[in-house]
């Protein structure tokens, strides 16, 4: 038998009586266990079916499209169910190479609903354009018996929802979970990049793979990102009105019928990542919209950091603007690598190449801080418009350095375990890492000076996590007071203060 061959042809809407004529196919494995994908195109003659007419619903054992046989149920969820499916054409060409795919069926309440099925072939075909690591390709659309399907490349591993009843029943560490949140954030960044919105992000809509990577599912009912619209055919489609979301992990605008948007992804996303850390649902599965109603608030991750928490936190802000805008803000928030403390606890790479950042206005300038930062370290600016003399220069450059070493030898006392060395060399000996940055801002309103007061801040944020997880409350207590000295706005420690109830 003759291999068909590579087609272009593109399916047009199901409501015109017209279905596709190709479908994009995996090539054979090596083996039933290799995994190994390629596509071809097979041209199918299916008769046209009118969204009015009766919709049969699929079960194992149907032959799709005079080609698939359907093996069995993978996952069922709010708009459709998905099976195993085996490509006849290679079984009978290749005997012993079975090429499988992954095949869902719009579900018959949406099959018959002709909005429902304009707006899934039209944001499939989007879909079917994209390519990235970790967003699993949709290969093709098209109907079977009055059944909307689309045909998705299969792949091995694990579902997340199984890993996450299974092993990571109690959570998994932080050093597993990262991997697993930071490729889940890359692929809706990327979905994201194209106008789209995933509307029905949730644990089972995840896949791992035999070598760890995490695999966004459904694809096909992704929204439009109405605010990225520039003009164009849309058709309005309410996933809530159908009932296509998952009440645990849609937000409260998805509830209120708002247009969809990045955020709506970024809040379902926080609820997956806290799932994984901690093996429960942040709100105990109800709903957004009755959170928010009751008051709610999501148990501290044990173990996790200042800054991570208040990041996480802020993906699972009910309300939109409160909500961290980008699934890019919340994996950097997340990942406890912010660009400053990148540069500063790094080592800045040596005075010299700082000095000629800071002069020719590249990089450091260009890292914003939030505004209530901006503010305070403006106050810590007093040096005046008068051109530095050789001398202050030298000054400079010395207490630059020295802030920096003193930083890194610090966080070297902390780890060692010398909680009171550590504090001495940042904040309180004679020559310490913060009154050299302090006055090197007497002198110059400097970049890495402002750089460096933030990352004594964050230090002790840290220390103060480090030590309240080791069950060490003063330490702790203590560590929050003197990074609150510094700068009373900082939200992590304030955060940490409200929960030991601290008068600092």
């Amino acid at each position: 038998m003759k291999i068909p061959p590579r087609s272009a042809h593109q399916a047009e809407d199901l409501t015109e009586g017209t279905v596709a004529d190709t479908v994009v196919d995996p090539t054979p494995t090596s083996g039933p266990d290799t995994g190994e994908q390629a596509t071809v195109a097979d041209t199918l003659a299916t008769p046209p079916v009118s969204p009015g007419d009766d919709v049969v619903d699929p079960v194992p054992g149907d032959i799709i499209s005079g080609r698939y046989r359907l093996e069995h149920l993978l996952g069922e969820g709010g708009m459709g169910r998905v099976f195993l499916a085996v490509d006849q054409l290679y079984e009978r060409e290749f005997k012993d190479r079975q090429s499988k795919v992954a095949i869902k069926f719009l579900g018959s309440r949406f099959a018959s609903h002709g909005v429902a099925r304009m707006a899934l072939q039209r944001e499939t075909r989007k879909s079917q354009q994209l390519s990235h690591p970790n967003v699993v390709h949709v290969l093709h659309f098209d109907q079977h018996l009055g059944q909307p399907y689309m045909i998705m490349e299969h792949i091995r591993g694990e579902p997340l929802d199984e890993l996450i009843a299974g092993r990571a029943r109690d959570g998994l560490p932080w050093d597993e979970a990262w991997p697993i949140i930071e490729g889940m954030a890359a692929g809706l960044s990327y979905i994201h990049g194209t106008d789209l919105v995933h509307s029905d992000f949730k644990p089972n809509n995840v896949f791992l793979t035999t070598d760890g990577a995490a695999k966004i599912l459904d694809l096909g009912i992704a929204r439009a990102n109405e605010s990225a619209q520039q003009g164009g055919q849309q058709t309005e489609f309410d996933a809530s009105a159908l009932g296509a979301l998952t009440p645990a992990y849609a937000s409260c605008e998805m509830f209120e019928g708002l247009p969809p948007g990045p955020e709506d992804d970024v809040y379902a996303l926080a609820c997956v990542s806290y799932e994984l850390l901690t093996g429960k649902h942040p709100f105990a599965n109800i709903e957004s919209i009755k959170a928010r109603a009751q008051g709610l608030k999501p148990a501290r991750v044990a173990g996790l950091s200042g800054g991570r928490w208040a990041a996480l936190e802020k993906g699972l802000a009910f309300n939109r603007a409160d909500r961290l805008a980008s699934v890019d803000a919340f994996a950097e928030g997340l990942s406890g690598e912010r660009a400053r403390r990148k540069m500063v606890l790094g080592g800045l790479a040596g005075v010299a190449l700082a000095a000629t950042l800071a002069a020719a206005g590249l990089g450091l300038l260009a890292m914003k801080a939030p505004d209530s930062e901006q503010v305070f370290l403006d106050s810590l600016v007093t040096a005046g418009s008068e051109p530095l003399t050789p001398e202050q220069e030298l000054r400079v450059q010395r207490w630059l350095s020295q802030g920096d070493a003193y930083l890194e030898i610090a966080q070297a006392e902390f780890a060692a375990g010398d909680f009171a060395s550590a504090h001495h060399i940042l904040r309180v000996g004679a020559d310490n890492a913060y009154s050299a940055y302090a006055g090197v801002l007497g002198l110059v309103d400097s970049p890495q000076a402002r750089e460096g007061i933030l990352a004594i801040i964050d230090t002790y944020a840290g220390w103060a996590d480090t030590l309240a997880s080791q069950g060490d409350e003063g330490g702790a207590a203590f560590a929050t007071c003197e990074g609150l000295k510094i700068y009373p706005g900082h939200d992590d420690l304030s955060s940490l203060a409200q929960e030991m109830s601290l008068d600092c």
